[in-house]
């Protein structure tokens, strides 16, 4: 019995096709053996190939829900399919599941799709990996990780970023035709933002949201979004919508909408208040005010001073997108809706208060506050301070 080598070592396309013959597994397209640049193999003594192999070999393998691929196309193939696949590290790109993957493996690309949805770290997905109470914890840690690599202040203290380079960076990660042609010339990126703006038309009807979420989560949504009276008619008919509407309604008026955060910054802000003599009723947490607009929709309000008729609104920055943290196509795990849908309610909403209700207003955000919390307390009496001076 031949005695081999333990020793791994790289090895050339034709010298593998030369030693081994028909034993290993041949290409699809070009019939030599399978290879990578990161290809290693063992010798016997005799100069044949021993059994063991590193890297990408004939004998690398994809297991999907207990189907197995090999893999059937060698790199110079596969290169000649993507010319990128050159520029890529070759020793992590077959880790996760894309178009090369897909390729070199014989994945159909519906079954690579499913793989990644299911893979996606979404708060579904890790309850039904963990479990409900775990699930929810790792997705709340694996958020807080996404929105601070995604901060200012993390890519200044990595890469020593100034504001101007960040604010760069986040307009060349958006899905724009300028950047689009930048990346991919002209035709292919046209091509590609007609595309873009197809999925996006589709993605906000109501089709997409029965075909994505199914029937009782879709109604959910539209919901959600509407906030009134037509949009339970629509959903339940007249009499059932004006019914489930009421109930709806009551327990908007009872359920508490505040977080804990702004819970704590407005008792910092109402004691300031106290501590400089400032005698006016304030409304927020439990006792938080609401008023519908005259479109019949009821608005909560975080924090209001009805002496000044001043709303001060404390945007969360997971639950409204930060547009400092999130990209404009980042979409929403529990909202179901992409940054840029969030940003466009926000500001209706804030038209609404400010144009239609004829109320003051002043939105200030959870990052801003956790950076600069003083100084915003400060900034919030000096103004509240003016207003109640003019108003006498």
């Amino acid at each position: 019995m031949a005695v081999k080598h333990k020793e791994l070592i790289h090895i050339t396309q034709d010298e593998l096709t030369e030693i081994e013959g028909e034993k290993t597994r041949k290409c699809k397209f070009c019939g030599k053996s399978i290879w990578y640049d990161t290809t290693k193999v063992s010798f016997n003594l005799d100069g044949s190939l021993g059994s063991e192999f590193g890297g990408t070999t004939h004998r690398t393998e994809k297991n999907i829900d207990g189907v197995c691929y090999p893999i059937c196309v060698c790199q110079n193939c596969l290169e000649k399919k993507f010319p990128d696949f050159k520029e890529r590290n070759k020793s992590k790109i077959f880790n996760t599941f894309n178009k090369y993957v897909s390729f070199a493996f014989g994945i159909p690309e519906s079954v690579i799709n499913e793989k990644n949805k299911k893979s996606v770290p979404t708060l579904d997905n890790l309850i039904r990996k963990y479990g409900e109470e775990k699930g929810r914890e790792v997705y709340e840690g694996y958020r807080r990780k996404q929105a601070y690599t995604n901060s200012f202040e993390y890519k200044k203290e990595k890469y020593g970023w100034t504001k101007e380079q960040f604010d760069e960076y986040n307009k060349s990660r958006a899905v724009t035709l300028e950047n689009l042609i930048k990346r991919h010339g002209r035709d292919k990126g046209k091509e590609i933002w007609e595309k873009y703006k197809e999925k996006q038309s589709y993605t906000s009807t109501d089709e997409y949201l029965y075909e994505t979420f199914g029937e009782k989560r879709a109604n959910e949504i539209k919901l959600l979004k509407m906030r009134d009276v037509r949009g339970f008619i629509g959903v339940y008919g007249e009499k059932e919508g004006r019914e489930i509407y009421e109930k709806y309604l009551n327990g908007t008026k009872d359920r508490k909408t505040y977080s804990k955060f702004s819970k704590i910054f407005f008792d910092e802000l109402k004691q300031e208040l106290t501590n400089n003599g400032v005698d006016v009723d304030v409304f927020y947490g439990d006792d938080e005010h609401w008023m519908w607009s005259k479109s019949k929709k009821i608005y909560f309000f975080d924090f209001y001073i009805p002496k000044i008729k001043l709303v001060i609104e404390l945007n969360g920055d997971y639950w409204h997108c930060n547009p400092k943290i999130y990209r404009e196509d980042y979409v929403h795990e529990l909202r179901h809706l992409v940054a840029r849908e969030i940003w466009k309610i926000d500001e209706e909403r804030e038209n609404t208060i400010r144009d239609e209700m004829g109320l003051n207003l002043i939105v200030v955000w959870e990052n801003d506050i956790r950076k600069n919390r003083k100084e915003i307390i400060s900034s919030l009496m000096t103004n509240i301070k003016k207003r109640l001076c003019t108003k006498k």
